[in-house]
């Protein structure tokens, strides 16, 4: 009896449902750079470079990300950083015809822990964004939108 109804459960639960939403697949590639740079034996330099594309690769742009920070060492294995990002979000839904940019102080906290066979490095990120505000799809309206991002 319960292999019977373990198989009904099964088939009945294969069945995809009316009320499931549709799924739109859309490819992007986003490429990435980082690097940090220790200019003494307590100061560094970070910085990231992103560009995300969609649909059409090359030609139809999402969003560029340029981020710099400064960076204190604790010691070898904890470090603080604080910089500033700019971020563009390319023409898109809702802004047909300009960008917007996107202004991004930021902090973080990075730590290294050793294993017998590995250094695992991670981090905690606060992002404090600042987005300009869009009028309509070809003009951006005066002031910004905030929120906060802890990642």
């Amino acid at each position: 009896m319960r292999t019977f109804l373990l198989v009904s459960i099964l088939f009945l639960c294969s069945f995809e449902g009316i009320t499931q939403k549709t799924t739109a697949h859309e490819s992007q590639i986003w490429l990435g750079y980082f690097n940090q740079v220790r200019f003494s034996d307590k100061w560094g330099l970070w910085s990231d470079f992103h560009l995300r594309t969609k649909k059409d690769f090359f030609t139809n742009f999402s969003t560029g990300i340029v981020r710099l920070g400064l960076t204190y060492y604790l010691n070898n294995d904890t470090k603080l950083t604080a910089g500033y990002a700019f971020i563009n979000h390319f023409p898109a839904e809702g802004h047909q015809n300009i960008s917007q940019p996107e202004h991004r102080p930021w902090q973080q906290i990075q730590w290294h822990t050793k294993y017998p066979k590995i250094r695992l490095m991670q981090w905690f990120r606060l992002d404090e964004r600042f987005r300009r505000k869009i009028a309509n799809d070809s003009t951006l309206a005066s002031g910004y939108s905030f929120n906060w991002k802890l990642r």
